[in-house]
């Protein structure tokens, strides 16, 4: 903190009086990537295995990603395998083909921001971009695994990674 100090003697005037005014400045530091998600988790509830010839994803859900940094940042995002005791999901994207064709144990999950999509894969990929403190409309794709997969009556859990940078 500076301070600066006032006084100026007039030895004719007589009495003689000084103050001080205290200075401060700030400098912003750097933005800081920075983003909320509306939900904390997807509950996608009891879905069937996908059947030969099925097209189309087997459920769809809407989040939101705000931007809380204040300026535009880069999102990425990544999945995990699906999980439960004794059985493993592998996560396959992009799915270019029918969900039945990647054989059994095999799902996939499509996440779109607004004009920019990808299938997760373990490693992240680029989802276009987020910012001035606004939420985002992000949709979430479960294409579920052939009929034959394993898991009957189990309940899998895995994860999608989202992050954040600022370019």
């Amino acid at each position: 903190m500076a301070a600066w100090s006032v006084a100026t003697a007039f030895p004719s005037i007589g009495a003689q009086d000084s103050a001080t005014l205290a200075n401060t400045v700030s400098v912003p530091g750097a933005p800081v990537p920075c983003m909320t998600l509306s939900n904390a988790a997807l509950v996608w509830g009891e879905l069937g295995f996908a059947g030969p010839g099925d097209v189309t994803a087997s459920a769809g859900a809407l989040i939101l990603v705000t931007d809380c940094s204040g300026v535009s940042q880069s999102l990425l995002v990544a999945g995990t395998p699906a999980t439960a005791k004794s059985v493993t999901w592998s996560l396959n994207g992009p799915i270019g083909v029918l969900p039945c064709d990647l054989g059994t144990n095999n799902y996939g999950v499509n996440v779109v921001n607004g004009l920019s999509g990808v299938f997760l894969e373990a490693a992240y990929q680029p989802l276009g971009s987020i910012g001035d403190n606004l939420p985002s409309d992000v949709v979430v794709n479960l294409w579920m695994p052939c009929q034959g997969s394993d898991g009957e009556g189990k309940t899998m859990t895995f994860d999608i990674n989202f992050l954040v940078t600022i370019p």
